[in-house]
């Protein structure tokens, strides 16, 4: 794989970027991806972009590490393990990818609690009390915003909460 990196006081270089093998993955690795310095890692769960980093709610570790050298075209590296050629690991790949979906579905990481509080069940007892569904939108992007989005759900909030004021 090819990278085109920015050294600082040296300028910008295409150079090679070894990423690890998945026999070498530790046996709860389901995810590989690189972060904008060249460092890769595992991850137990799908991890998120935060900011300018990948984050996951399970396991992680890096595989190697580099300093000082900024990578493009980082968000693009996430990869799931590839399902094995066995019919047992096969069957075994798509339970874990169902319970990876549930999860997504039901309970996903940047809506997750704060503390016992879950956002849904804040949304919906506001929902039974009246309040208008901008402000509801509104209120869901803020909650999530240091774990999806950031800035981006900031915004939304505020378009939300625009279109409320308008009215």
């Amino acid at each position: 794989m090819i990278e085109t990196i920015e050294a600082p006081g040296w300028g910008i270089f295409d150079i090679p970027v070894e990423k690890p093998s998945w026999a070498d993955a530790p046996e709860w690795a389901n995810w590989l991806a690189m972060d904008m310095h060249g460092c890769w890692e595992w991850f137990e769960q799908k991890p998120y972009i935060h900011q300018y980093h990948w984050e996951s709610d399970g396991q992680s570790c890096l595989h190697n590490a580099k300093s000082n050298i900024r990578s493009y075209g980082w968000v693009d590296t996430l990869e799931k393990r590839p399902i094995s050629s066995t019919w047992s690991q096969r069957i075994t790949d798509s339970e874990q990818e169902a319970e990876l979906l549930d999860d997504m579905v039901n309970h996903p990481a940047h809506y997750a609690k704060q503390g016992e509080i879950e956002c849904i069940d804040v949304l919906e007892q506001l929902s039974d009390d009246g309040h208008d569904f901008r402000i509801l939108n509104a209120m869901k992007y803020l909650w999530r915003y240091r774990h999806k989005g950031g800035d981006e759900s900031i915004s939304k909030a505020i378009w939300y909460l625009r279109r409320y004021l308008a009215d």
